[in-house]
């Protein structure tokens, strides 16, 4: 389930990516690097996932713990994306 569009949320995520550019955190599912300078939406680009999915686990929608960085291909998906961790 996608991010509520809050500016709370909006912040987060924002807040999120930044760290996480800061550290050039790889994908939490591949372990490739991302490119935290690329336009949302492209090639290997940042994205951000619930670990946990918010349809199933609504309170930690906002847990910073549950939101980890990955990226995206050519189609907007992670490659991996339709495996179960």
């Amino acid at each position: 389930m996608p991010f509520k569009e809050t500016r709370a949320n909006k912040k987060l995520r924002q807040q999120l990516r930044q760290q996480h550019a800061e550290n050039n955190t790889p994908c939490y599912l591949c372990g490739q690097p991302i490119d935290y300078t690329a336009p949302p939406h492209t090639p290997n680009a940042c994205d951000l996932d619930h670990i946990h999915p918010t349809s199933t686990h609504p309170h930690l929608e906002n847990d910073p713990n549950n939101i980890k960085p990955t990226h995206t291909n050519e189609d907007g998906h992670h490659p991996l994306s339709h495996l179960t961790l």
